[in-house]
């Protein structure tokens, strides 16, 4: 079955979206008439279409996920052996929701951290991964993205990204106190970007970077409080710039973590993860606006 396609004729455009077919007749169109009609399309493939029956991947792509999965597991096995706690996030998580797997044209692995256990990994995956075909990176080559990232040397698609995820002072925060954390939390990006706007810098820089990071979040975010709370509130913190529209989030969301599978095997996941991917994503089980497929 052919999954995508577009043919054109003398008089119409044909697109096989999923394997459904959709002609439309040639004519000139205005931006706003034709985003109308890639909006018709797209509400009537979510009438019609099962996403969770969407195929896997297939070629090129299903053989990068694989090898994600692989390097997905041997965290796994890494975090059990030194006690550290990690969960499936972002797509990845979709993906274990949605498909049991791999998102069908995603191709790498999210998971996140609390602080502690985060910083705690580091040195253990630059220990585990020396002399491997892999290499551990702490930032982005030309970007103040601070995620550690474990990457094939021989194919930059292989990878798996981990992102920290911090403690707040407070608990049961109400949601207009989650909004103006949020934005706390935006400002305190923008004043480190704007503190360190270097594209390409050593490693040395990067240390010093990083622990300007975390003294304008402790100071900017933090308000240089402590956390007293056994259930705090949690935020993403400013290592790096998500584009979620909220950023924190309720410990109950998160914890006790639950478990679901994922190409296979059993990961641990965010406990109310149908409630936290809504405050991601919106309507996750929709088709995405934009996407690539190979």
């Amino acid at each position: 079955m052919k999954l995508f396609g577009i043919e054109k004729n003398q008089r119409y455009v044909i697109y096989t979206i999923f394997g459904i077919r959709f002609s439309i007749r040639k004519r000139k169109v205005k931006l706003d008439d034709l985003q109308k009609e890639v909006e018709m399309l797209r509400n009537i493939m979510n009438c019609c279409i099962d996403i969770t029956k969407v195929p896997p991947a297939k070629g090129e792509l299903r053989e990068i996920q694989l090898e994600c999965a692989k390097l997905l597991a041997r965290v796994k096995q890494i975090c059990e052996n030194n006690n550290l706690t990690y969960w499936l996030d972002f797509g990845t998580l979709i993906g274990a929701v949605r498909h049991k797997g791999f998102v069908p044209w995603d191709d790498d692995i999210d998971i996140c951290m609390l602080r502690d256990d985060y910083e705690k990994i580091l040195p253990i995956l630059k220990e585990e991964f020396k002399d491997s075909d892999f290499y551990i990176r702490e930032r982005a080559p030309v970007m103040n993205y601070y995620q550690i990232r474990i990457i094939n040397k021989h194919c930059e698609r292989i990878g798996l990204d981990i992102f920290p995820v911090d403690k707040y002072n407070r608990g049961a925060l109400s949601q207009e106190e989650k909004e103006s954390l949020t934005n706390k939390i935006r400002s305190a990006v923008k004043i480190f970007h704007s503190e360190y706007t270097q594209k390409r810098f050593s490693g040395e820089l990067i240390q010093k970077a990083k622990s300007d990071m975390k003294k304008i979040q402790q100071e900017k975010v933090l308000d240089n409080k402590e956390c007293a709370e056994a259930n705090p509130a949690l935020f993403y913190g400013i290592d790096y710039p998500h584009r979620y529209k909220m950023l924190v989030f309720d410990y109950d969301d998160m914890f006790p973590l639950t478990t679901l599978k994922f190409e296979g095997e059993t990961y641990p996941c965010p406990n109310m993860y149908d409630k936290y991917l809504r405050i991601l994503y919106g309507d996750y089980m929709a088709l995405p606006e934009k996407y690539s497929y190979e």
